[in-house]
């Protein structure tokens, strides 16, 4: 239960895993996986925010992303990264259409590049199986299509 240690998150932060715990029966608030799972992708891209250096991110980038490039290994691109994603994925679940935007293929990428530094292994099982490239290379007028005729 890393999240208990005291003082090392922030209140916002602190108040999240308060929220994870009301949600979850007493017996699953003594298991860190369960409160995990109830964390946002909001309270995970914060923990690389820049008022986090000095504590959570080395231990971060030490052992989540430890197939990061040296390039890479720094807080202000890894935040801009997550928080990136973050609102992108904001929209997507938010319903928002997203065929217009132009740097799909790059989102894209990006994510799987993320995927890779948190689990070569799990990339090695997602990537073979993603259909976005051949979506991707259909364009929107399918999409477009079909959100059109049911709104009709």
């Amino acid at each position: 239960m890393w999240f208990d240690t005291p003082r090392l998150l922030q209140s916002y932060q602190a108040r999240q895993i308060a929220q994870a715990r009301q949600k979850l029966s007493s017996e699953d608030q003594l298991n860190a996986g369960k409160i995990v799972a109830e964390l946002s992708f909001g309270f995970w891209s914060a923990l690389v925010a820049r008022r986090y250096s000095a504590s959570l991110v080395p231990v971060l980038l030490r052992e989540c992303f430890r197939d990061i490039p040296a390039s890479s290994r720094r807080q202000v691109y890894l935040s801009a990264t997550l928080n990136a994603l973050r609102m992108f994925r904001n929209r997507v679940f938010h319903h928002e259409p997203i065929w217009y935007l132009s740097d799909l293929a790059d989102k894209f990428n990006t994510i799987m590049q993320l995927v890779i530094w948190l689990s070569p292994e799990l990339y090695r099982v997602v990537y073979p199986i993603t259909n976005f490239h051949d979506v991707y290379s259909q364009g929107t007028l399918p999409f477009k299509r079909n959100v059109l005729d049911a709104s009709n």
